[in-house]
């Protein structure tokens, strides 16, 4: 008798046991999760930029040939999305996020407010309030456009302080980026209230103060973030929020050898990692930022690095979403910037190959500064120096140019002298502005439920919160 209650309390034991194994699985494959990629500024021509390298250019990093943006075209589904605003045929990043995140349109300059300044809240916040964890990521600074629509209500992008209020109300789970410089007044760092904690930071010599209000990073703080400066400070904290702020303002395009901080990758890593332990699951927004600010400058060579890093990111997000299954990733671009193309020449049997695509990929990828860093040292010269001869110097040192460079004697501005080289690659832009350009959007993983091909910004809120909500 001993014997059979032993018998029978065991298998109680292991049927419990079992049960709430099953539990966990199952709570496990009902985990959901939204990973959105925006590539700022990244129209049609530059993605089409991207694939092309990966194809055509001799170096190309790709064994394949393909790259992964190209891979989830061909895997997901996809459409064209159209971003005019309330009031406007052409958008800024401001309304084009808040339109991403909100499903509301609104008008430019503005942070998730509708046309009529009423807050209204994102997906994000909704995700929140239903038991997400949640996070935002950049390369540029955390509060930057893009990111802030996802968690801030401002009338203007602006209102840097405001929108650090906001964070503070909204609380995602991780905030990391650039933008050290916006959370620091000139009384906080005269009044050392900081110095301890400025003392961890390996980008000080570039620091400079910007923040109108005093306490902003006590605001943070006390709010229970805690601060990341490098990327093993990142790395080494593994519970409650995080914000990481890995430069004064946005990550250098060309890191310096002495440089801590993490990648767009690495950040991407990070909060996959910290956000996946949610049992229910996530909501990430990671923004390739920087793309945007090299395209205004109408720097090829620097777009194409900007654009490669994106890619690599890519790889890893995808890699998740196959192996996860419950997983909606939605990559697009919140605008295109600049216009960007290549003009056809007819070849001559003299000059057959001056314009051939291989050697215009080989000319870009040579690129190793930022314009914008270039432009200001030459401007900082004395006016005796800033000639054709020291741009042409500049072009060889900080670029990386190193073919004869003579069509440029006799240009002295700077910005003429840059235009003036890529044209003679067959390279143009139509501006340095936004334009209305349609944009390219893939849905990849669990992407069942979508339909339509042809949509408008506000309409991947809906698919986004549906998606979280089924």
């Amino acid at each position: 008798m001993r014997k059979i209650l032993t018998l029978f309390i065991s298998i109680f034991i292991l049927t419990a046991c079992g049960g709430n194994q099953i539990k966990k699985d199952n709570q496990k494959q009902e985990q959901k999760n939204v990973i959105l990629v925006i590539a700022d500024g990244t129209g049609p021509n530059l993605m089409g930029y991207l694939m092309e390298y990966a194809r055509l250019a001799p170096n190309s990093p790709y064994k394949d040939r393909k790259s992964n943006l190209e891979k989830m075209f061909s895997m997901g589904k996809n459409g064209i999305v159209f971003n005019y605003t309330d009031s406007t045929i052409v958008t800024d990043s401001a309304a084009a996020a808040t339109q991403f995140a909100t499903g509301i349109k609104t008008y430019p300059e503005a942070l998730g407010v509708n046309a009529d300044g009423k807050k209204v809240n994102s997906v994000l916040y909704k995700a929140k309030q239903k038991g997400y964890a949640t996070g935002v990521l950049t390369d540029v600074y955390v509060l930057d456009a893009t990111p802030a629509a996802f968690y801030a209500h401002q009338a203007n992008r602006k209102m840097r302080d405001g929108i650090i209020e906001d964070m503070t109300i909204t609380q995602p789970d991780i905030v990391l980026g650039g933008g050290l410089d916006y959370f620091v007044s000139e009384t906080d760092l005269e009044n050392k209230k900081y110095a301890d904690i400025l003392a961890r930071v390996p980008y000080i010599a570039e620091f400079k103060p910007q923040a109108e209000q005093d306490d902003n990073l006590a605001k943070v703080i006390n709010n229970g973030y805690k601060l990341a400066f490098t990327k093993q400070e990142m790395n080494s904290l593994n519970e409650g929020k995080i914000l990481g702020l890995f430069a004064p303002v946005y990550l250098p395009p060309y890191p310096p050898a002495d440089w801590q901080g993490p990648t767009l990758l690495d950040m991407t890593k990070k909060a996959i990692s910290d956000l996946s332990k949610n049992d229910k699951g996530f909501f990430l927004l990671v923004e390739a930022g920087f793309i945007d600010w090299v395209a205004h400058e109408n720097a090829p060579q620097t777009v194409l690095r900007e654009l490669l890093e994106f890619d690599e990111t890519l790889a890893y997000i995808k890699k998740f979403a196959d192996k996860s299954k419950n997983t909606l990733v939605i990559v697009t671009a919140d605008h295109d910037t600049g216009g960007f193309g290549m003009a056809y020449y007819k070849p001559t049997k003299e000059s057959k190959n001056d314009y051939n695509a291989f050697e215009k990929f080989n000319k870009l990828d040579s690129g190793k500064s930022f314009v914008y860093e270039v432009e200001q040292k030459y401007k900082a010269l004395p006016k005796s120096e800033q000639n054709s001869d020291t741009i042409k110097k500049m072009f060889k040192e900080d670029f990386g140019y190193q073919e004869n460079l003579d069509f440029l004697n006799g240009i002295n501005d700077f910005k003429k002298a840059f235009k003036t080289y890529w044209e003679k690659q067959g390279i143009f832009w139509a501006t340095k502005k936004h334009t209305n350009a349609p944009l390219f959007v893939v849905f990849y993983g669990d992407n069942a439920g979508i339909k339509d091909n042809v949509f408008h910004n506000t309409d991947l809120f809906k698919i986004m919160n549906n998606y979280l909500n089924k």
